[in-house]
């Protein structure tokens, strides 16, 4: 079986040394000042770019990571806890404590995270020191999300209304200077996005979104707001309203509430949260295309295909894609080229033009596995009930066929699953009645083991190791 190496990118940390002749009372005092205005630098960087400690981009998709000084720390996949460590180096791994961290930010050698709780009610902002553990300060409670920017906590608080039946919501921001919690003038928000914008709720659902000046994008019942990405200079989303000009096509959102149409429908309706900002610059799938848009010079383009499908993730310009739960880098911002996971998928578009163009077979080119690896990786991955719902022999686990691409599709639809290759179909089959028990779709590529129900109202798990590792709530 042939398996796809994940590239990983450690970041590294430059330590200045200040040499000198004698230990003077100056001399010491310029070391110490010297000292003083390298850390100043480097919390300057830490705040105002928060590259190191988060970004928007990053907070709502499903990982949660942030990185500071070439550690990552972030909320495990497979354990309730907050981990510290670095990339591709399990022995770096650390449980810090047993919270279940989300929206982690990392401020002047201080963690700020909310504690998930399935009660809205339950959920605390803590801050507590690099270590997970000493110096633990409760902020706040009832808060959903959280995010540092220009030396200010800004989160949102829900309270529920037992008169509306509607969670009401709050924005308050904490200086981190003084210590002092405000409120802030956002109107019942679900995301600060930074200090002059937010996406704002209106009967439970995500509505418009609210600028500086207060104007809301766009306001009315009818009207939705998908958040694809963001910076301190945009909001990246599919708006639809069909009162106004919003037709459900992707635009870019200004703080001052002036924005243009990025991307139109249809192409628009392929694009989701696999995407990011960066800069002036929209990155985002299409397919199996990579591609971006400039918003300044109002242009798109492709950057190489055959990419790898995935959330996307960015520190300090460089893009990483979530690759069977591990953050590989695919693409450097600053240099304008592919890298590890992207490198590798442009390298091999190489290849397959240039076989087809000379006519031969491209098949041998791609990571793959074969019907017989993928039956193997089912029992790898869901073994221990296959073989206890099949020990007696009357069901077996029968190969299906290869997923042709609009059923594919249409499981997507049902559990929002996001397999974009090719996959196998597996089913165990009662021999007596031939009747469905439960299904298997095994993904080529990424080797990942999604396990269908017989009743389609139920959810549909990733399997791994025998444990249930996600959960997908039937949607449609």
């Amino acid at each position: 079986m042939k398996k796809l190496i994940g590239i990983a990118l450690l970041c590294c940390t430059t330590f200045i040394v200040c040499s000198g002749c004698g230990k003077t009372a100056e001399t010491e005092s310029k070391t110490t000042l010297s000292k003083a205005m390298e850390v100043s630098k480097t919390e300057e960087k830490h705040d105002n770019k928060r590259s190191y400690g988060n970004t928007i981009n990053n907070m709502y998709k499903k990982k949660q990571v942030a990185m500071y000084d070439g550690y990552m720390y972030y909320a495990d996949e497979n354990d309730v806890g907050l981990y510290k460590g670095k990339y591709m180096d399990e022995s770096s791994k650390q449980k810090l404590n047993d919270d279940n961290p989300m929206f982690i930010n990392i401020y002047k050698n201080n963690i700020y995270y909310i504690c998930k709780n399935d009660n809205i009610e339950n959920q605390v902002l803590v801050k507590v020191d690099l270590d997970g553990v000493s110096n633990r300060v409760v902020i706040d409670k009832n808060v959903e999300n959280a995010i540092i920017q220009n030396d200010k906590l800004m989160y949102v608080v829900y309270e529920y209304s037992s008169k509306s039946g509607y969670a009401h919501t709050s924005a308050k921001q904490m200086d981190l200077k003084t210590g002092e919690i405000t409120k802030m003038n956002f109107s019942n928000p679900s995301m600060i996005i930074n200090g002059k914008m937010s996406i704002n709720i209106f009967r439970g659902a995500d509505k418009y979104i609210e600028v500086e000046n207060g104007e809301c994008i766009p306001h009315g019942s009818g009207a939705t707001i998908e958040l694809l990405s963001a910076n301190d200079d945009y909001i990246i989303a599919r708006i639809n309203n069909y009162r106004s000009e919003f037709d459900n096509s992707i635009y870019a959102v200004k703080p001052d509430g002036t924005f243009i149409k990025i991307i139109d429908t249809p192409i628009a309706d392929e694009i989701d949260k696999r995407s990011i900002l960066v800069d002036d610059t929209f990155y985002y799938f299409q397919g199996n295309n990579f591609m971006k848009y400039d918003i300044k010079e109002e242009k798109g383009s492709k950057l190489f295909e055959d990419a790898w499908d995935g959330e996307l993730f960015e520190f300090d310009g460089i893009i990483y894609v979530d690759v069977d739960y591990i953050l590989s880098p695919m693409y450097d911002t600053s240099k304008n080229e592919a890298i590890g996971r992207g490198k590798w998928a442009e390298n091999q578009s190489k290849k397959v033009k240039e076989k087809r163009d000379s006519g031969e077979e491209t098949s041998d080119l791609w990571s793959d596995i074969t019907v017989d690896e993928a039956k193997e990786l089912i029992l790898k991955e869901d073994g221990n009930y296959i073989n206890q719902t099949i020990s007696d022999g009357s069901a077996e686990l029968k190969y299906i066929r290869e997923l042709p691409y609009n059923e594919k599709e249409n499981f997507n639809k049902m559990w929002n699953l996001g397999i974009v290759g090719q996959c196998y179909q597996f089913e165990i089959i009662d021999k007596q009645g031939d009747y469905l028990i439960d299904g298997y779709i095994v993904d080529r590529n990424k080797q990942l083991v999604y396990k269908l129900p017989s009743n389609p109202l139920a959810p549909a798990y990733l399997m791994k190791d025998n444990k249930q590792l996600k959960e997908y709530e039937y949607i449609q």
